[in-house]
């Protein structure tokens, strides 16, 4: 007699997850393309292999932030050896700046409302999470001195590839202002009342 046949067995099917990552330099292009290749030998040592991919798609989310600060008496040049912030005095701020969103920025820049001359970064290129320091130098003025303190807000830019520049939320610093010690004489010599004349 013949044997039943038996029926045509199934592929088993074995879930692999798995969790990509995106990087930086997915986001400029808004895509994550990975490819996985499944490979397995049957009883008889011959082998199998099957490939398939996807493609997540990144936000893009660019983020600048920056924190000001001034370390007196460190950052003071103090040109007239008072001890304190008086008319004159270079001031040195300092400023980090730090690349927070998920994509590169470039061309960072600060701008601050009371340096006129030029804001220097060790670094004009941040990749995400990255930071650069920056620095610039203020002359204190007499007017400076006559509102007793200095108040200047400082903000960051940076360039996402392919996007309009951002600007982080501001951040400001006081500084508080001392007049300059100073001495004034006036001489006079009143006549006749001033001579005692005594020759008459």
């Amino acid at each position: 007699p013949s044997r039943p046949q038996r029926p045509p067995s199934r592929t088993p099917m074995i879930p692999c997850p798995a969790t990509p990552i995106a990087t930086t330099a997915d986001a400029p292009a808004a895509q994550h393309s990975n490819t996985a290749t499944a490979t397995g030998t049957s009883p008889g040592t011959q082998q199998a292999t099957a490939t398939d991919d996807d493609t997540l798609t990144t936000a893009l989310s660019p983020a600048i932030a920056i924190v000001k600060s001034l370390t007196l008496p460190a950052d003071n040049a103090d040109e007239d050896a008072s001890g304190t912030v008086t008319e004159g005095d270079t001031l040195t701020y300092r400023f980090e700046v730090t690349n927070s969103g998920n994509t590169d920025l470039e061309n960072v820049s600060v701008s601050d409302d009371k340096i006129t001359g030029p804001i220097s970064c060790d670094a004009t290129t941040l990749v995400s999470g990255a930071l650069t320091s920056c620095s610039g130098a203020y002359v204190v003025t007499a007017a400076d001195v006559a509102a007793g303190q200095i108040v200047n807000t400082a903000t960051a830019t940076g360039n996402p590839p392919g996007e309009p520049p951002i600007t982080s939320p501001p951040d400001d610093e006081t500084t508080p202002t001392a007049g300059s010690p100073a001495l004034t004489i006036v001489k006079s010599l009143t006549l006749p009342a001033d001579n005692a004349d005594e020759d008459a």
